[in-house]
């Protein structure tokens, strides 16, 4: 069911507990013993697909319901801190995550350092990526169903980071213990602390690059895909 605001906040509480439930170490162990690996990354993979559909389907059939009125300075926001969503997100897709990553999924060999480029930043430069794009977004979109789906994808960004930490310190045990030392959740933490060494050659000027022309993309094509021009003129 969808045309109230009711219903998408049904949507985002679905779209939110489901990430975070089938993700939680003793459901996902159970499941995917039950099922099979495979099996249980497919289910997981659907379910996603489904929450993510029903929340965008929501969110559009909702009524418009205006909470605050945009102010010109307000598109100024996402236009800030999308250029650093992008590059967070061009480093964290190409960065190989050592003993915990997408492209990884097994321990860093021996002398490799477990938490290169840039995750001596952030180990979660993904999630981050999400997350800043969810709450810049707030700014300029003050209206009801917006907000309700911004704050979803916010709310499973920052409530999966440590979510996901738990799990790979879980699955890796003793092989996650370099990571987690050499990096942190919140961005530059672990640096300030002295517990991570940030290499720029690393990340690289081609990532950095990747990212910009990610948010150039992203600009040139908002007005053809949402249909309102992000620039603030």
């Amino acid at each position: 069911m969808i045309g109230t605001l009711a219903a998408e906040v049904a949507a985002a509480v679905f779209f939110v507990a489901s990430h975070l439930v089938l993700s939680v170490a003793p459901v996902r162990e159970g499941l995917a013993a039950r099922l099979g690996e495979r099996p249980y990354q497919a289910l997981h993979g659907v379910v996603s697909m489904a929450a993510l559909l029903w929340l965008v389907f929501a969110f559009r059939a909702a009524p418009t319901v205006p909470l605050w009125a945009q102010a010109p300075w307000t598109r100024w926001v996402p236009n800030l801190v999308m250029p650093v969503a992008m590059i967070l997100l061009a480093c964290g897709l190409t960065t190989r995550h050592g003993a915990v990553g997408a492209r990884g999924g097994h321990p860093p060999p021996p002398g490799a350092r477990p938490a290169p480029g840039i995750l001596a930043i952030t180990r979660h430069p993904n999630l981050w990526a999400a997350g800043l794009w969810a709450l810049a977004h707030l700014a300029p979109n003050g209206d009801a169903a917006a907000v309700i789906l911004f704050l979803a994808v916010a709310t499973l960004s920052f409530a999966g980071m440590p979510l996901v930490s738990l799990r790979r310190r879980r699955t890796y045990g003793a092989a996650w213990g370099p990571v987690e030392l050499a990096s942190s959740i919140v961005p530059f933490a672990a640096l300030i602390a002295g517990r991570a060494h940030l290499r720029w050659s690393e990340i690289g000027m081609a990532r950095i690059l990747s990212g910009i022309v990610l948010y150039l993309g992203a600009l040139l094509l908002h007005p053809v895909l949402i249909g309102v021009s992000p620039l603030p003129l």
